[in-house]
């Protein structure tokens, strides 16, 4: 279907926002990061009479939500890590290329990471896929599918970037996800697996990483106000 472009699946739909659904609903996911950080440690030097030897070591050093909520709250844009997770919202019909990152806590305005702010920012590109849908009046009433994508990632902040490239894979169901609701699509996992670069003032290093977006649920609309909030990466730097 995908080749003869008889019809578009609704994978490709939600992927590349050609249409869009009945009912516009949010739908937000859980978010993990578990990022490797590879890096040059300080070169040391000694001379001797033979001559000058200079050793180096190759530092490697973790980066998940911890660290991220950590870095936030020193720089005061969560009082305190506790009681926040960080999320993917999305409007169903639109793009799912659009998520939108946040962090919530239960009785706290959300918190949208803007790229632009120096946040989180994921693309998708090209994308296969194996489904079984059912459809009756030009629209997808039932079915499953599992896709595979090429995607890109990127974490800013000031002076300091991320920039991630990769393979994500994840599975999809057609369904009505409220009371008397239309179907529509909603992600069951997302897993990406990315290799890149990072920069910071001085340092550079290579990184691995796996971005996994869990089970899409509904939820209310995103509550008023949402705060734009950025992030320092920089002080995850190991010291000397």
């Amino acid at each position: 279907m995908f080749i003869q472009l008889a019809r578009f699946s609704v994978v490709l739909i939600a992927l590349s926002g050609l249409a869009g659904a009945a009912q516009a609903l949010t739908l937000e996911a859980p978010v993990t990061m578990d990022m490797t950080i590879s890096v040059t440690g300080p070169e040391s030097e000694r001379t001797t009479k033979a001559g000058t030897d200079y050793q180096a070591k190759l530092k490697t050093f973790k980066f998940t939500n911890r660290e991220y909520l950590e870095i936030l709250a020193d720089e005061g844009v969560i009082s305190s890590t506790r009681g926040w997770k960080l999320v993917a919202r999305w409007t169903s019909g639109d793009s799912v290329a659009d998520y939108q990152f946040y962090l919530v806590k239960k009785g706290q305005p959300a918190l949208a990471l803007d790229s632009n702010d120096g946040g989180l920012d994921l693309d998708f590109g090209a994308l296969a896929a194996g489904y079984n849908e059912r459809w009756k009046n030009g629209q997808a009433i039932s079915g499953s599918g599992t896709v595979k994508f090429a995607t890109a990632f990127a974490l800013d902040g000031d002076g300091d970037s991320f920039r991630m490239g990769g393979v994500g894979t994840g599975t999809y169901s057609i369904k009505a996800v409220t009371k008397n609701g239309a179907p529509i699509l909603v992600f069951n996992s997302l897993k990406l697996t990315l290799l890149g670069g990072v920069s910071s003032t001085g340092i550079e290093g290579v990184v691995e990483m796996t971005l996994s977006i869990g089970k899409a649920t509904v939820v209310p609309e995103p509550p008023s106000p949402i705060i734009d909030g950025s992030v320092i990466v920089g002080g995850v730097w190991p010291a000397n």
